[in-house]
């Protein structure tokens, strides 16, 4: 991070090492490993990538490549970002990067984050809505009020909720 200088608006929300990877350019389907493994760094303005190379008698070298992270495609309210395993896969509006992490709980959290910052939704406010969302079909396809059904099957037991629910 000493490297890169941030943004005053600019906060890091997630950092690690990862291999980099970036589409040949003959074969978009296949993915190339830049060498060596880089310090990743995904701010709220910014994905951060900072190479360093260490040659025999000379400086380091450091190389800091940014992308926008207003740059990741959105289709369907849903950021363009694929994880597979610990390899994460971003698609911008001009290039692609793959992002293979040391572990399986940062390529998620890395993924977590960039959701949350083109939703500005967590990932549980996600999962909320889209429960929400497919109560409400289910309401709506049969008629019926699932919601107040449980909740009185909860309060009541099972034979108190059949009993009342003849009763009416």
């Amino acid at each position: 991070m000493e490297n890169y200088t941030m943004q005053p608006n600019e906060v890091v929300l997630c950092k690690g090492d990862a291999s980099v990877g970036t589409p040949s350019v003959s074969e978009r389907a296949h993915i190339q490993l830049m060498p060596g493994i880089k310090e990743v760094m995904l701010t709220n303005v910014n994905i951060v990538i900072i190479s360093k190379t260490k040659k025999l008698f000379k400086p380091e070298e450091v190389s800091v490549t940014t992308y926008p992270v207003s740059d990741i495609k959105v289709y369907d309210e849903k950021p363009q970002v694929k994880v597979k395993g610990n390899t994460v896969e971003v698609y911008m509006t001009n290039d692609e990067i793959s992002l293979q992490f040391m572990s399986l709980l940062l390529a998620r959290k890395f993924t977590s984050e960039i959701y949350t910052i083109l939703t500005g939704k967590s990932a549980s406010e996600r999962g909320a809505n889209m429960f929400k969302g497919a109560i409400d079909l289910v309401d709506n396809t049969l008629g019926i009020d699932s919601v107040n059904t449980i909740k009185g099957v909860v309060e009541n037991g099972v034979v108190g909720s059949v009993v009342g629910g003849i009763g009416k």
